[in-house]
């Protein structure tokens, strides 16, 4: 899987360590789903090399070497654009003491490619919008907001694969526009009788 962060986005507090961390947290995740196979970009590279010399030391084809690599059927690739805590300070009355709470949103695409044929599959909006609880500071709450996103990206493929591989549709239901509703009905005026 690919993380990437949009550099045009509200979302500084996910740059740098934070942006591995979502990675790790999403193949820790998949990694937990008995269908899931997770390979890493870096073990891949790694497997890569050392097949091309096993192959070239016991005289076979490189193909050959390379087709026991196949098995990796999509690549996840997740554009954070916006990563966004904010914090709301008040005084609790009559006392000294002061309350603090935590609102994260996190705003961000979810795509799916089919390596075999290099085609999105699957491509979704996602949108997060939680009061973080029992975060002592910022940092937690940027860490707790981190853990709800990765939680929600596994959620999500994990979702779409299962309804592909069930042969179900797995485009999100159309919504319905203003001019396809019902109008409400609006109730009777009883006027007063003077």
């Amino acid at each position: 899987g690919q993380i990437r962060i949009n550099p045009q986005g509200r979302n500084q507090a996910v740059r740098g360590a934070n942006l591995a961390r979502v990675t790790n947290d999403l193949m820790v995740k998949l990694s937990q789903f008995p269908e899931f196979d997770v390979m890493e970009r870096a073990e891949i590279d790694q497997a890569l090399d050392e097949k091309a010399f096993t192959s070239m030391a016991q005289g076979r084809s490189l193909p050959a070497a390379m087709r026991e690599l196949e098995g990796a059927d999509y690549i996840v690739i997740a554009t954070i654009d916006d990563f966004l805590i904010r914090t709301e300070r008040k005084p609790v009355p009559y006392t000294d003491e002061v309350q603090t709470r935590h609102f994260g949103t996190v705003e961000s695409t979810l795509r799916l490619v089919d390596v075999h044929t290099s085609k999105l599959v699957a491509a979704e909006k996602i949108r997060l919008s939680e009061r973080i609880r029992e975060a002592d500071d910022d940092a937690m709450a940027v860490s707790d907001l981190l853990d709800l996103y990765s939680s929600e990206l596994v959620h999500r493929i994990s979702q779409n694969l299962k309804s592909r591989q069930a042969g179900e549709d797995t485009r999100p239901a159309r919504p319905v526009l203003d001019a396809d509703r019902p109008k409400p009905v609006q109730p009777a005026i009883r006027k007063p009788n003077f």
